[in-house]
């Protein structure tokens, strides 16, 4: 069977993925007169340049056999995916803050903006893999899997159902946990990009690129060295981010809007 500390990780990890960035999206709304426009904006924004832009352009270069010889070093593939995922993302924030969202440049839009990116980013890698998990976790106690589901998924059903059984309950919870860091991570990213847009820095997409990409290819090193070290990196990340959200501050128009000191 599958433990309940398991199952309660992943109950955990679908209420953090769904209802922390819902939360916060209502907050900023009620509290400071947020738009919603740029919650929306900024989840589009994730679906267009992250899963339809890059997945194309991956599937695309996947069919090349020069791509996959050169996939074929662990750190090229790590160093290539996540710079990759920082340049559609970044780019696509650029983009939003010039043109749908032009002039809404205050820092409460900004962090609309990254809950929206962020929030649907939790709800997709991380929410709707937990709600699966869990209800494939109740089939297999209540001795439905091999009889109902299992025939539905086919040969992969004896793979799923061995990893949910063995995989320790406190990697389950961990989901959860480096999704709310990964939250904190696309507004302070979404903030680093408007202040380029508000302040006229093009070279601050440039930085937001890289720190994403830093972020993104420490942690998928560490991931199979250990998964609680790439978490700790998450973390330091997510703390940092917190700081530069924490000091970001609104300035006059035409000033700029950069971290107070």
């Amino acid at each position: 069977m599958v433990s309940a500390a398991a199952m309660a990780g992943m109950a955990v990890t679908a209420l953090l993925s769904f209802l922390l960035p819902v939360t916060l999206m209502v907050h900023f709304r009620r509290r400071h007169g947020a738009s919603m426009r740029a919650v929306v904006v900024g989840a589009a924004v994730f679906v267009i340049f992250q899963f339809i832009a890059r997945g194309w352009l991956l599937g695309y270069l996947d069919g090349q056999a020069w791509y996959r010889s050169l996939m074929a070093s662990t750190v090229v593939m790590t160093l290539w995916l996540s710079l990759s995922a920082g340049i559609f993302e970044e780019v696509g924030r650029y983009l939003a803050f010039s043109w749908p969202l032009e002039g809404m440049w205050d820092r409460k839009h900004g962090i609309a903006y990254g809950l929206g990116h962020g929030g649907i980013e939790a709800m997709f890698f991380a929410g709707l893999p937990a709600v699966n998990n869990l209800m494939l976790s109740l089939a297999i106690n209540s001795g439905t899997f091999d009889t109902l589901v299992a025939p539905q998924m086919g040969a992969g059903a004896e793979l799923i159902k061995t990893q949910l059984l063995s995989t320790p309950p406190a990697l389950f919870l961990l989901a959860g946990v480096e999704r709310a860091c990964a939250l904190a991570i696309q507004v302070a990213l979404s903030l680093l990009v408007l202040a380029a847009v508000r302040g006229g820095r093009p070279v601050l997409v440039v930085y937001a690129v890289l720190l994403h990409g830093l972020v993104n290819f420490v942690a998928l090193l560490l991931a199979p060295v250990n998964m609680y070290l790439a978490q700790a990196w998450v973390l330091a990340a997510a703390v940092a981010a917190w700081r530069y959200i924490r000091r970001w501050r609104d300035e006059p128009a035409g000033a700029g809007s950069t971290p107070a000191a």
